[in-house]
């Protein structure tokens, strides 16, 4: 076979696109009734899923998601006027972010939704910028917040719409944004369609980049960034490098001021094209400097915008990284590292075993289909350093699997996957294109079920049962544990307090829920199991850390005693016994919280009390301030 250095990359040298037998009049209502099924049957699947007691669910919202994906690669493989062909892949990418919208349409409901909907609620009320957020990182980051406050006043829509609306021109926009950067690259509309496709399988998008949350919005900045980049490079007038230089630099301000990580993605990006026109004989010195210039600009931006939260922000960055690898170390060779390093993908999983093995076969097919890739284009990675960037970005995807086995590491390496799935999605498509525009069924056949395969495999690696699906209270799930009570209680806390207002809680979804609909602000450094996780009365220190705090409110959810967080942990991931507890906290823990005397009930509903912290000069605890006492204090750790 030889190698593929065609304009044309996705088509074999010499072989001709074959017509459609069918009308593409008929093939449009076919692919267009396939948006219409997926609509109706992942609805449905939402529908049955409160009730189901097997796996239904699964198997309707498979049913309806598929054929969407199917239909696309075949109007993608198709003769499409330009015009057709982006709103194909427009509708491809707001399809993509159907499943989350329609799981939380009125409101949010997941952990990193309701800290962004906190600060968005209070700058829409107050206009005021900055505000402490329950995630310390966000507080610094308002341009999420911004631009939801701007289109909620233009649009007259309110906050929350305005943000789903947000997130769904964003999934259009990171489709539209990969398919520019593989034709900027090379590649034929046919290849980069599905390069955009592909990038549509991957793990995060139906999940983490479809919430309402900085990253979401920040990594189509991110995107856009590398894109323009790439143009500035290959332009062939001043004139036309200017204005891609100009959305390179906006693109990566706007993602500088929204989220770290994808800031931090963006210039690393734009490094590595820099590097790569450097090495490269074929562009021209205008093009070297001016991605150098775009560089150096946005590593001082992202420099200056840091900067001065560094001691806080670089630990935060770091730490999941660096823990991941240590412990992937201490496991490979063999000194263990304890039930706290390790992690059993899928254990206790409700998932259907079809999705778990596919999430294993999706990494096998994504190497194999990378590896093809690369002997396909091995001449033009070896001639043009833009590609030879592209591989680099791209392989970071399966040299980052084996973090997932480890407690810090898996979600680094998920949060990872969808920046560099826009490298490895244009390099996938070659060999994709490849098949898919083949004569015969076979091929096609194999492109379909091989992009299938990536695409279940994707939601069983980073969107599980409780996330993708509507249910009963879950211990510690995210996506299950937001109740009315919970609203409730918040409300109560806004009502009968001034803003500003201190309190902490039993666990960190409390605390996320009485953040975001309360002005209250929680306390995350105060060491709160010390009151929760015990059943001797608390010692008389902490009393006087509260007050010396200001902490004003405990709010315990009374459920935590149920089971223990599937998550790990209740409060803090360096809370006593974090990831290796067996048993929940005893009920015994919390009801003798109503025994604590500086400690007074003041609101309480089905599930959730709220006590008052009482002022200084409150009579001592008593038991907890003895040897016994601390005796029993320590043994409860066991």
């Amino acid at each position: 076979m030889k190698t593929m250095d065609a304009p044309r990359l996705g088509v074999l040298p010499g072989r001709a696109d074959r017509p459609a037998r069918i009308g593409s009049r008929v093939a449009a209502g076919v692919f267009a009734g396939s948006l219409l099924w997926c609509l109706a049957l992942v609805a449905l699947a939402y529908h049955l899923a409160p009730t189901a007691s097997g796996q239904a669910p699964f198997h309707v919202y498979w049913a309806g998601l598929l054929p969407v994906f199917g239909t696309s690669m075949l109007m993608l493989r198709r003769d499409l006027t330009p015009g057709v062909r982006v709103a194909v892949l427009s509708a491809l990418g707001a399809v993509c972010a159907l499943p989350k919208l329609l799981r939380t349409p009125g409101g949010p409901l997941f952990y990193d939704e309701m800290a962004h909907w906190g600060q968005v609620r209070r700058l829409a009320e107050d206009g005021v910028l900055f505000r402490p957020n329950i995630v310390p990182t966000v507080e610094d980051y308002p341009g999420l917040h911004v631009l939801t406050v701007a289109v909620s006043r233009m649009t007259g829509a309110s906050a929350w719409t305005s943000g789903l609306v947000l997130v769904v021109a964003c999934h259009v926009l990171m489709v539209l944004g990969v398919y520019l950067l593989a034709t900027s690259l090379g590649l034929d509309a046919k290849a980069a369609g599905l390069a955009a496709l592909v990038y549509a399988c991957n793990p995060g998008f139906f999940g983490f980049t479809a919430m309402y949350a900085y990253e979401s919005i920040a990594i189509v900045w991110q995107l856009w960034t590398l894109v323009a980049c790439v143009n500035v490079v290959r332009a062939s007038t001043g004139a036309e490098r200017w204005r891609w230089a100009v959305l390179a630099l906006g693109s990566g301000v706007a993602a500088a001021v929204t989220h770290h990580v994808s800031s931090i993605a963006g210039v690393v990006f734009v490094a590595l094209v820099a590097l790569a026109a450097t090495l490269s004989k074929r562009v021209s010195r205008a093009g070297r400097s001016a991605a150098w210039g775009v560089f150096g600009a946005l590593l001082a931006v992202n420099v200056g915008w840091m900067w001065p939260d560094r001691a806080t922000l670089v630990p935060y960055l770091l730490n999941a990284p660096r823990a991941g690898l240590e412990q992937l170390s201490q496991l490979a060779g063999g000194t263990g590292g304890g039930e706290a390093s390790s992690r059993t993908p899928f254990e206790e999983s409700a998932l259907p075993a079809y999705e778990q093995v596919a999430s294993v076969l999706g990494v096998v097919l994504v190497t194999v289909l990378l590896l093809w890739a690369v002997w396909l284009v091995r001449g033009r990675v070896l001639r043009d350093r833009m590609w030879t960037a592209l591989l680099v970005i791209a392989l970071a995807v399966p040299v980052s699997m084996p973090l997932i086995v480890t407690r810090h590491g898996a979600p680094a390496a998920h949060r990872s996957w969808p920046f560099t799935y826009q490298a490895l999605a244009v390099l996938v498509a070659v060999p994709l294109a490849w098949l898919v525009t083949s004569r015969r069924v076979v091929p096609v056949l194999a492109a379909f079920t091989a992009t299938a395969v990536i695409l279940v495999g994707g939601h069983a690696t980073d969107f599980d049962a409780q996330a993708r699906f509507p249910g009963p209270y879950a211990s510690g799930c995210d996506g299950r544990v937001l109740t009315p009570e919970a609203i409730e209680v918040s409300r109560w806390l806004g009502d009968h307090t001034a803003p500003g207002t201190r309190f902490v809680a039993s666990d960190f979804f409390t605390a996320g829920t009485v953040s975001a609909h309360s002005d209250a602000v929680y306390v995350g450094r105060f060491p709160t199991w010390e009151l929760t996780f015990h059943d001797s009365p608390p010692r008389r220190q902490w009393h006087d850390e509260l007050v010396r705090q200001g902490i004003a409110y405990l709010v315990v959810d009374q459920r935590i005693t149920g089971a223990p967080f599937r998550g790990g942990y209740y409060i803090a991931n360096h809370e006593p016994q974090a990831y290796v507890r067996t048993r929940a906290i005893s009920p015994r823990a919390l009801a003798k919280l109503d025994e604590v005397p500086w400690l007074r009930g003041v609101h309480e509903n089905a599930y959730y009390t709220v006590y008052a912290v009482l002022p200084a000069g409150s009579p001592s605890t008593g038991p907890a301030d003895t040897e016994e006492g601390r005796n029993r204090w320590q043994s409860d750790l066991v």
